[in-house]
């Protein structure tokens, strides 16, 4: 059975264009190419495609895209080779990273025309989150719960086609809801009970797999899609001009001081930012109010949940197997052997 590639027309894919690129890698032409209508329609084709035994498939798409197909595939044994095309791209912008780290190997195995996909699988790590008494869902790099949560079930609810693009919307939409934003109180224990304790006064709690978050290089740095643990961050909420100060670090200046400075004995730094590695969290909303929506957001999409239950993120290592698509056939190019032979 030829492997499936999936098209996402939201995400402005332009797989149509690269298809033939992959042919170049693919000798015996095993892989078909399917432009889906919308996300239903992908996650049905897969899901057929997992009944008939098939494990894995291809999406160019960008991270809510990917989410869908993980939670098709998953648990049990899954593939996905990767062609990112979305807004934020945080796992194929992390993806890159695990790449650069191997190209060596790499681009000797393509000197001896050894150009076979399982030299370039990399085994990654998920999130299994739980928030109801359904099955498990899957989340690639981002859980978060808050603000952030609140602005992406936002943008992509009403901005999904604006022609100014989703990530002007984003930033638009962060500030004006941050004026108006509530914070809220939580139970929180981290790796099963070893930390436990309450925090109020926050406006966001974001989960990430990966350095790579909400077009943020380094928003967590100290991570990789292999480590077998998340970055886990507590937002506080401290006035509009420190929530600037934070974003103006994290997405102009692209340094580190969120998680590198000095913290209180509460564990909180100069910018309302407690930072920390786990392998699971529990959260749970203490203040909450019947008469508001709450969020809950995975791999940039959002939806409405009851904020009456508990969420657990827990780190699954090495659940999933990534084919990063761009990097084989970035291995063709001359200029780009040179550029990583330079670095």
């Amino acid at each position: 059975m030829r492997t499936l590639i999936i098209d996402n027309p939201s995400s402005g894919s332009l797989l149509r264009k690269i298809f033939k690129n992959i042919r170049r890698v693919s000798w015996d032409r095993d892989f078909c190419y399917v432009k889906t209508k919308d996300t239903d329609e992908a996650k049905d084709i897969v899901s057929e495609r997992k009944a008939q035994g098939t494990t894995h498939c291809g999406i160019s798409s960008g991270d809510g895209g990917v989410g869908n197909l993980l939670n098709v595939l998953l648990p049990g044994e899954a593939t996905l080779i990767i062609d990112p095309r979305g807004t934020s791209e945080n796992l194929g912008n992390s993806l890159r990273r695990e790449c650069e780290e191997r190209y060596q190997e790499l681009f000797e195995r393509h000197e001896r025309g050894d150009i076979n996909l399982a030299n370039y699988v990399i085994g990654a790590d998920v999130m299994e989150v739980r928030h109801d008494e359904s099955n498990p869902k899957f989340a690639a790099t981002t859980t978060s719960i808050g603000l952030t949560a609140a602005v992406c079930y936002d943008v992509e609810k009403y901005y999904k086609r604006s022609i100014l693009g989703r990530k002007f919307h984003y930033g638009r939409k962060a500030l004006n809801k941050k004026n108006e934003f509530k914070p809220f109180k939580i139970g929180y224990s981290i790796n099963k009970g070893e930390q436990e304790g309450t925090l109020e006064n926050l406006f966001a709690v974001e989960i990430a797999n990966g350095p790579h978050i909400a077009s943020m290089p380094n928003f967590n740095p100290e991570d990789t899609l292999t480590s077998g643990s998340l970055g886990l961050f507590f937002f506080e909420d401290r006035g509009m001009g420190n929530f600037i100060e934070l974003m103006a670090n994290l997405k102009l200046v692209g340094n580190i001081k969120h998680i590198t400075s000095e913290k209180d004995e509460r564990g909180f730094n100069m910018y309302g930012v407690n930072y920390s590695r786990v392998k699971s969290v529990d959260i749970k909303i203490l203040d909450w109010d019947n008469n508001k929506d709450y969020f809950l957001e995975m791999d940039g999409e959002a939806k409405k949940f009851n904020p009456s239950e508990a969420i657990r993120a827990e780190i699954k290592p090495k659940a999933v197997k990534y084919v990063y698509l761009p990097w084989i056939l970035d291995m063709f190019s001359t200029d780009t052997r040179k550029f990583y032979d330079g670095r």
